[in-house]
């Protein structure tokens, strides 16, 4: 499928402080990566292409979309009740221990299924913000290794662009 996400005259706007001001890009099926500064607008700009925001201009998107959020709010279950509830078939790139409870996981692994649940969706559209975080160095190369491997459109915010020196575009927020 040829998945696209296409925006035009993209603008956000809080208050009287314009984070994004008539963006035009059209992304297509390549690795993407999103940079810049705290404050800059990289999640601001995630968050209008997943609708999560009021803006103005429009944005017209190819495909479906399966998200990682900065932070994922999850449920006090097993780790494999979490995925079963999801109807999602875990590829368990981690080697995480699917019987162990959520709410008794570290920082790290709750990461790691934040990325799982995002990653084992069937989907043409993949948007990652800030994945590397809290993951050790393992995990972090399983994870890229993972992306590399995907031909999807995938977007990822991050203010690490060396760790992502695969990726075909950059786009830098200020």
């Amino acid at each position: 499928m040829n998945c696209t996400i296409e925006l035009k005259n993209l603008t956000k706007k809080y208050g009287a402080v314009t984070v994004l001001d008539n963006l035009n890009i059209k992304l297509k099926k390549e690795k993407i990566l999103v940079v810049g500064n705290n404050g800059s607008g990289k999640t601001t700009f995630i968050k209008c292409i997943l609708n999560f925001l009021k803006y103005h201009g429009s944005i017209k998107i190819v495909g479906d979309i399966s998200y990682a959020p900065d932070k994922l709010y999850l449920p006090d279950v097993k780790v494999k009740d979490f995925f079963k509830n999801l109807n999602i078939k875990v590829n368990n790139i981690f080697d995480l221990d699917l019987e162990s409870r959520i709410k008794k996981l570290s920082k790290g692994n709750k990461q790691k299924i934040n990325l799982l649940q995002c990653l084992n969706r069937e989907t043409d559209i993949y948007i990652l913000d800030e994945p590397l975080d809290g993951l050790d160095k393992y995990s972090k190369q399983s994870f890229l290794n993972e992306l590399k491997m995907m031909d999807k459109l995938i977007i990822v915010v991050s203010q690490r662009k060396e760790e992502y020196d695969f990726f075909e575009k950059v786009i830098t927020f200020k």
